[in-house]
């Protein structure tokens, strides 16, 4: 990534398959393409429960235009405030808000302000003003510096970083000297446009850094994945938005869109200390996952990822199967067997249901079934558990044929060709089928799920399949009850007393259990993962193939109705607290193979995965 000035040219060169030399005016003109604001693009980017508002904590204090050609006869514009004011917060108190470690000793200046000028209202003369200021040279290579540096950080090399960034008085240069490149009105706080225009140029070093060179924690997955974002920049998408609004989030600790030099100081100060599962925070484990990035101490070894999945022998006569088991928690357990094109079910025998019926072992005696589509690798077994009277949930448009399919299946074992289906149904019975479509909610009956009384049920939800292959996801739920919220600090007496005073003091809540995807696209989650990933704490999600990102690999794979892994890598990475069971490994890849694709693209797996193979 170089940078060349001369005069007011200015030019970067991005070393590239997919992007060519670009002039400053091309290449500032895309840092305020803003489509929607950064509190709607935060929204759509993996954290539900974040918003931003923007603070009316400061006077709006008007601009003074300046007549001042340049170039394209654009105006310059300054602010009324007053230039730089030494902050009179002490060092101690820096100390206290833990924001530089490191970076801070007891000479270290900041800036501050009275009056706040903002530039929320008037973004042309926002556009202008930072259009007609290019950075200098060392603001342009400090940025560039911090990039790298966070990029080592975020991938767990933390010599790396120390080299690239020198020591505490060099880092504390390297902030100065970039935040005070996009400080166009000299406030001392990055307006809301402003902050926008540096952390997007931020995140811009980043993705070109992993593009040119897969050092940056990643491996070939990563590179492609950042060559891809690159590309889709230049055509005026707002995929370097998406990432800078995820750096945005870090630094923004007051969540009020502008950024002070001590928040900006933050970010590297927050990536550094990210350490562990624990402190890792949801934005930046986001950030990882866009990236295609997984940093060494958020990850597992791939052997101990697939050991999650152990074998599990049967154990009852004639029965010979070796299944997969998997304990996801105290009483809650996950057997069976799950290939594309091969056999999927999954049967949690603790409740006494199964998702899909594509094998099927005379020791597993489903109370429910759950069928996500009708393909044969899934649906194989389904006439041995409806002989044992299992209540079968069907996309409502197959039911009619799965009932044929049963039919005729009972007509070739017991009747003769000569049967009706009237004659049949006398002789065996009806089947239960129960026909469910998008949106439905259902309590199970106490006689369809074993184990504790307390109340179960179905969430359906669509799933995006091959065209003309009805199929749904299916979500378990139970129906518990709490306090509500307005009496959860209330000593037992006073509880007691509204109790007595016939006062409702509880509401019924649902809580997930489990999500089983069946066969699907990465679609599921981009259109329904605030109805999913917040709720469910464990989610069985198929992935079929393995492979390098890129536009004909996501259609083509979307073309046979199934995910990737890169797909679903960023929302494996944004929600640590959700156990991802990934299933449905195309038989093309050996145990061996998925194995290798992990160790070699992601240095390990993240460690709230297991590898169903």
């Amino acid at each position: 990534y170089k940078h060349t000035t001369h005069n007011t040219q200015h030019t970067t060169t991005v070393m590239t398959a997919n992007t060519t030399h670009h002039n400053d005016s091309q290449r500032r003109r895309r840092r305020f393409h803003l489509s929607v604001s950064i509190s709607l693009i935060a929204q759509f980017l993996f954290l539900p429960n974040t918003n931003h508002g923007w603070s009316p904590a400061f006077l709006m204090i008007p601009l003074s235009p300046q007549p001042n050609v340049k170039n394209n006869n654009l105006f310059s514009f300054q602010c009324r405030s007053s230039r730089l004011i030494q902050s009179q917060i002490s060092s101690s108190h820096f100390r206290e808000m833990a924001l530089f470690s490191s970076f801070i000793n007891d000479d270290l200046e900041t800036t501050t302000h009275k009056n706040h000028p903002t530039f929320e209202s008037h973004p042309v003369q926002v556009e202008v003003a930072l259009t007609s200021s290019a950075p200098t040279p060392e603001a342009e290579e400090a940025l560039a510096s911090l990039a790298s540096t966070t990029l080592a950080l975020l991938s767990g090399n933390e010599e790396a970083a120390k080299s690239l960034s020198g020591d505490a008085s060099k880092k504390r240069e390297l902030i100065r000297q970039t935040f005070s490149a996009y400080d166009v009105c000299e406030s001392g706080t990055l307006s809301v446009e402003e902050a926008r225009s540096l952390f997007v140029d931020l995140a811009r070093n980043l993705v070109t850094e992993i593009a040119n060179s897969d050092a940056g924690g990643g491996g070939k997955v990563a590179q492609s994945h950042a060559k891809r974002v690159l590309a889709a920049d230049e055509r005026g998408t707002n995929t370097i938005d998406r990432i800078a609004s995820k750096l945005l989030l870090l630094a923004d600790t007051d969540v009020d869109g502008k950024i002070s030099i001590i928040e900006l100081a933050n970010v590297f100060e927050v990536v550094q200390q990210s350490s562990s599962v624990e402190t890792f925070p949801q934005p930046l484990r986001a950030l990882a996952g866009s990236l295609q990035l997984l940093p060494k101490k958020e990850g597992v070894n791939v052997t101990l990822a697939a050991g999650k999945a152990l074998n599990w022998n049967v154990g009852v006569p004639g029965d010979d199967h070796t299944l997969r088991r998997v304990e996801i928690e105290k009483g809650l357990s996950i057997v069976g067997l799950g290939r594309s094109a091969d056999a999927s079910t999954y049967f949690l025998p603790e409740i006494g249901i199964v998702f899909d019926a594509g094998i099927h072992v005379t020791s597993i005696k489903p109370k429910t079934v759950l069928l996500t589509h009708g393909h044969r690798d899934h649906i194989g077994a389904l006439p041995v558990h409806a002989q044992n009277d299992a209540k079968i949930f069907t996309p409502k448009e197959i039911s009619p044929l799965v009932k044929k399919f049963l039919l005729a299946e009972a007509q070739l074992n017991y009747g003769d060709v000569t049967q009706t289906d009237e004659e049949t149904i006398a002789a065996l019975g009806d089947f239960d089928i129960m026909g469910v479509q998008d949106l439905d909610e259902i309590m199970l009956p106490r006689n369809c799920y074993l184990g504790s009384p307390t109340p179960l049920g179905v969430q359906v939800f669509k799933a995006p399949h091959k065209d003309g292959v009805p199929a749904v996801s299916y979500g378990i739920f139970r129906m518990k009850n709490r306090l509500k919220s307005q009496y959860q600090s209330l000593p037992k007496n006073e509880l007691g007393a509204l109790i007595k005073n016939d006062v409702q003091i509880t509401e019924s809540y649902k809580e997930g259990i489990i999500l089983y995807t069946g066969d699907t696209t990465i679609d599921l989650l981009r259109k329904r993962w605030k109805e999913i990933l917040p709720k469910y704490k464990v989610l069985i999600h198929e992935v079929t193939f393995l492979g390098q990102p890129s536009t004909d690999f996501d259609e083509s794979t979307k073309l046979k109705g199934h995910t990737h892994y890169a797909q679903i890598h960023a929302w494996i990475c944004a929600f640590p607290e959700t156990t991802f069971v990934l299933v449905h490994w195309s038989l093309r890849y050996s145990r061996q193979d998925v194995l290798e694709f992990f160790d070699e693209n992601y240095g390990g797996v993240p460690s709230n995965v297991v590898l169903w193979i």
